[in-house]
């Protein structure tokens, strides 16, 4: 399975430190945060990448390469201009023909991804999405991504930016996406999984699964300077064991 990772944003908040850094270029615990996410990809079998690049792309491809030196095959989409999750994903449609991973790049992971590309899609679904429980899971304490579910797994509504504390479920930012996602991505515009994509496809009654990340891995969303040093106690408590 191929993996894309989305790894263009411009980290605005985490400036001056990302004045000439791009934030997945960021070291947390002796490792930086894109280095990290692919060694686990590559943990679980998924050595075929492509990053999406933007801000100080060459940062990301003069140290990561072809992949080689990693034992994975890395090419490179550059996006002039940002567009969004969704955006950066439409334009690489001619590129993925098959059930494909997602990946936010410039989130911590501590996950095992064979654990969610084992799960068998449910026949009308377009979409699978990892989520983590912020009561048992780990995490920074950003919670703006907050994902409400059923009883069956299956996602209910999304609250992007909203504080909800009665819900516990927050966006991983990976998914398992089948290539007729690409359907309800406009071409051209700025997209958002979170905010347009995924609520468009319950509002079609397309149904989006949902896969919990056990307790024990975790997910961090460094983008502020207060949750980048929450993010390094965790990883660095975890070198310690």
């Amino acid at each position: 399975m191929k993996a894309v990772i989305i790894a263009g944003g411009l980290s605005i908040r985490l400036r001056p430190l990302t004045n000439d850094t791009p934030k997945p270029m960021i070291e947390v615990a002796g490792q930086n945060i894109l280095e990290r996410a692919l060694e686990q990809l590559k943990k679980a079998g998924v050595v075929d990448i492509i990053l999406n690049t933007h801000y100080l792309a060459d940062k990301i491809s003069d140290y990561f390469g072809d992949g080689s030196k990693f034992g994975l095959k890395i090419k490179y989409f550059y996006e002039k201009d940002l567009v969004g999750t969704a955006g950066a994903i439409k334009r690489l449609e001619e590129k993925l023909k098959e059930p494909f991973l997602v990946i936010y790049g410039d989130n911590v992971f501590n996950m095992d991804f064979g654990k969610i590309l084992s799960i068998p899609f449910d026949a009308g679904s377009l979409a699978l999405i990892a989520l983590f429980d912020r009561n048992i899971n780990a995490n920074s304490g950003a919670v703006g991504h907050v994902v409400e579910i059923d009883d069956m797994g299956f996602v209910k509504g999304f609250w992007e930016g909203t504080a909800r504390p009665d819900i516990n479920f927050i966006n991983v930012g990976v998914y398992i996406l089948k290539p007729e996602i690409f359907k309800y991505i406009p071409a051209g515009v700025f997209c958002d999984f979170g905010k347009h994509v995924f609520p468009d496809l319950l509002k079609k009654g397309v149904p989006i699964q949902t896969y919990i990340i056990p307790h024990g891995e975790a997910v961090f969303g460094a983008d502020t300077f207060e949750y980048l040093e929450k993010t390094r106690e965790y990883f660095v408590s975890l070198r310690e064991l």
